[in-house]
């Protein structure tokens, strides 16, 4: 873990990116200390103000304060970014393992299906499961079941391709000599090989998925309002535009803050895993 660490902390752009999802996930964590105020409070005498020593940020059309909604959206966003992947790489990872393992008619089932779903975009895709669940889990549990059913096809791709591989190693078929189960055998010896690029791409993954969840708050399908999500706070400011640009200028690059850092993260990650670019990365981060 910490040769890891090092060897993130080598890439200059992998460690400013950990460094802000941290500082991220920090604020995200203490919101109900850090935040001003309520981030539901209304002030319908102090709306619209310009940043000011009383609101930072100033506020917005309800008089609410804009960096108290700011802080409490980074908890919705980075909720949404970690369940939605976790699920989309639980159910992919199996279809994919599934898929691999047997081959034959299994595999051409689950990966006609997954052709399927990976001809829709991923935000089309998420409104379509969002219609289907209708009210069922809740306004937050929706989107996190919605964007995580959506992202599954793309782990289940990466998986499978991965244990194609794996699947015909030495160590697989040793072990499969020596009587091991097919049960073992995928989940002992070929996903636990897997596992690497699904982190990388998990992480990289969150930040299409908060990107996403942002999308579907902006259009008015995520979280109900008066819950303050980035998307909603940018998709409310663009009624006031030419007045108070900040509203949607603040949680947009909130946004493009905290993708740019996930993405900067995940591509150091990548390069430290992967075994072929360590010494390259190690040495080159040092001359630079």
């Amino acid at each position: 873990m910490l040769d890891l660490l090092r060897r993130i902390w080598l890439r200059k752009s992998a460690a400013i990116g950990l460094i802000v999802v941290l500082l991220i996930v920090l604020v995200a964590l203490l919101a109900p200390l850090i935040a001003p105020e309520d981030p539901n409070r209304q002030d319908l005498m102090g709306r619209l103000q310009s940043p000011n020593w009383e609101h930072w940020l100033g506020t917005d059309s309800f008089g609410r304060d804009q960096l108290s909604r700011l802080i409490f959206g980074a908890r919705i966003s980075l909720m949404v970014g970690v369940v939605a992947v976790a699920l989309a790489a639980f159910l992919g990872g199996a279809i994919g393992l599934l898929g691999g393992y047997y081959g034959g008619g299994i595999d051409n089932v689950l990966m006609r299906l997954i052709d399927v779903l990976m001809a829709f975009p991923t935000l089309l895709l998420a409104i379509v499961f969002l219609a289907m669940l209708g009210e069922r889990l809740g306004g937050l549990s929706n989107i996190m079941v919605a964007v995580g059913v959506a992202s599954t096809p793309h782990f289940a791709r990466l998986v499978r391709g991965q244990v194609l591989s794996i699947k015909e190693q030495d160590f697989v078929e040793a072990a499969r000599a020596l009587g091991g189960s097919a049960g073992r055998l995928m989940v002992r010896h070929i996903l636990v090989n897997s596992l690497s690029p699904v982190i990388v791409f998990a992480t990289l993954r969150v930040a299409t998925v908060i990107l996403t969840e942002a999308s579907l708050s902006f259009l008015g399908l995520g979280v109900p309002p008066p819950t303050p999500t980035w998307g909603g706070m940018v998709a409310e400011g663009t009624r006031f535009l030419q007045r108070a640009p900040w509203l949607s200028l603040i949680p947009g690059v909130a946004i493009m803050v905290t993708v740019l850092a996930f993405n900067l993260f995940g591509d150091g990650l990548r390069d430290a895993l992967d075994p072929k670019l360590r010494g390259v990365g190690d040495v080159s981060a040092r001359e630079y």
